[in-house]
């Protein structure tokens, strides 16, 4: 993908200030597992790769609707002309910088349900742990203190989830804890010129597309609120069964 977009790459590398090609690929400096690196990587490699997918064969038509989960929706409106490849990098490179600043932890707790694992947290005072991603029936993310995951992650082993999964993340994305960096995502969003998607985009907040009046507010609240991934997922599969 970079040799197939090579000046798309080289500006993502000056945009940012570190050469992403030799990150991703060779990781020298060994960074690439920070948030701060990951997150704009990610961005520009899914960006490279819609416009491959785009590419071949010429002519494809366009999605008929687009989604993406958490980091992933950037990509999705970048895809729909919702904001511009440079705007969305850098907008992206400001939220992994914003959220990087609050420590934490996030785990994912398979084969349990999800009012099943609230009950069972509750009631061992473990209200502060929030569910940060509705992946699906089966898979539901908490977020918290590293402590409060901790202790989380043993009452949930002992109240008999079967597999819970660390993630290797800094902090605790889509949780309450990102309220504090609120005001700093919000002024990086109204640096960002929005316009109309070209075709509807799954909100990650309400599992329903994204209203352009309303776009800005929904990406405010996207930093502290959880990722309802199996909502969206339901959705686009009701209203566009043949576009997956």
């Amino acid at each position: 993908l970079f040799r197939q977009f090579p000046r798309l790459t080289a500006r993502a590398s000056e945009l940012l200030g570190w050469d992403v090609a030799e990150t991703c690929l060779r990781d020298p400096g060994g960074v690439l597992g920070r948030t701060a690196y990951t997150q704009p990587a990610v961005f520009l490699v899914n960006a490279l790769a819609f416009r491959a997918q785009q590419s071949d064969p010429p002519g494809r038509r366009p999605p008929a609707v687009a989604l993406g989960h958490s980091l992933g929706e950037f990509n999705a409106l970048e895809a729909a002309g919702a904001l511009d490849f440079e705007e969305g990098l850098q907008l992206v490179a400001a939220r992994a910088r914003i959220t990087a600043s609050v420590s934490g932890a996030m785990t994912a707790v398979l084969g349990m349900p999800a009012q099943e694992i609230r009950d069972l947290l509750d009631a061992r005072g473990l209200s502060a742990l929030d569910m940060v991603n509705f992946n699906s029936p089966h898979q539901t993310v908490l977020a918290g203190t590293t402590e409060d995951v901790e202790r989380g992650e043993r009452v949930l082993y002992e109240g008999g989830a079967p597999d819970i999964r660390r993630l290797d993340v800094s902090g605790p994305f889509h949780s309450h804890a990102m309220a504090t960096v609120t005001p700093q995502w919000e002024a990086a969003l109204a640096r960002v010129s929005f316009r109309p998607p070209a075709f509807p985009v799954v909100s990650n907040t309400t599992g329903r597309p994204h209203e352009p009046e309303y776009l800005r507010h929904r990406l405010a609240e996207h930093v502290r609120a959880p990722v309802l991934w199996e909502a969206s997922v339901r959705w686009t599969l009701d209203r566009y069964p043949d576009a997956v």
